[in-house]
């Protein structure tokens, strides 16, 4: 926001409303791709690509700062997961939904897309 004409102490006063919406677990990249594959029956596998490879695939998408943020962040996440927050049940009233569920009823949208048609987005 900052650049756009948003005093830096607006930027604070909002951050308080920021929620992070996770589910209750935390789980690897790997768990929830077998929690998708679980969902839609089928066994899938994790291909990482090359980080020089998928920062050209970005760059062309989000421009060189993002895409260079945004492969460091997530090559983060393989090993160490996003922690899971109870912001979905303090905003909602309910629990969060685990990942698991989230696959289910979301399998539809998996099994209708072939390989390919995922890995070129």
């Amino acid at each position: 926001m900052r650049g756009r004409g948003y005093p830096a102490a607006d930027l604070e006063r909002f951050r308080a409303w920021l929620v992070k919406v996770t589910g209750p677990e935390v789980l690897t990249q790997l768990e929830q791709v077998c929690a998708i594959g679980a969902a839609i029956g089928r066994e899938l596998r994790v291909e990482g690509a090359a980080p020089d490879i998928a920062r050209r695939k970005y760059e062309s998408v989000m421009g060189a700062e993002f895409a260079n943020h945004a492969i460091a962040g997530w090559a983060t996440l393989v090993d160490a997961p996003e922690r899971a927050t109870d912001d979905v049940e303090r905003v909602t009233g309910r629990p969060a939904r685990t990942f698991a569920q989230w696959a289910r009823d979301h399998a539809d949208d998996f099994a209708r897309r072939s390989t390919a048609e995922v890995a070129n987005g």
